[in-house]
């Protein structure tokens, strides 16, 4: 098996827990998250999915590891990657709305794509940033 996490270290009076860095143990676990949900989103069975798996691995040379060969995976047959998940991990991170002038007047709009939008909006309309709403009065 593939060992994907930091084992814990035997000591005399037990376990030492490995020290670890939860900003990136946050990045990683999203990485998961969205290429599991791209999994879940094909409605295939994990059996279906090992079949997949030893017909593209009949093919190749040498053993795949499951990870890799998992992006492959969601690459070929969910139409994303690795790359646009975490794209879209970045886009769920709230930015502070830029200021830009519309026709003489200054709006708030998009940090990450410039579109305006309503105040009331949650998110940009047309790129999905997360938009963060602070108090007017700061």
């Amino acid at each position: 098996m593939e060992r994907l996490t930091i084992p814990d270290e035997k000591t005399e009076g037990g376990w030492k827990r490995a020290v670890i860095d939860p900003g990136e143990v946050k990045k990683y676990a999203m990485t998961l998250y969205w290429m599991m949900k791209k999994y879940e989103d094909t409605g295939l069975t994990p059996e279906q999915i090992n079949a997949l798996r030893e017909r593209d691995t009949a093919k190749e040379p040498e053993e795949i590891p499951f990870f890799e060969w998992l992006q492959g995976f969601i690459k070929r047959y969910c139409g994303g990657t690795v790359e646009e998940c975490r794209e879209a991990v970045e886009k769920q991170k709230p930015k502070k709305p830029v200021l830009r002038n519309d026709n003489g007047k200054l709006r708030k709009s998009c940090p990450t794509c410039g579109c305006f939008f309503s105040p009331l909006s949650r998110s940009c309309p047309k790129c999905e940033q997360a938009i963060l709403w602070e108090n007017e009065d700061d």
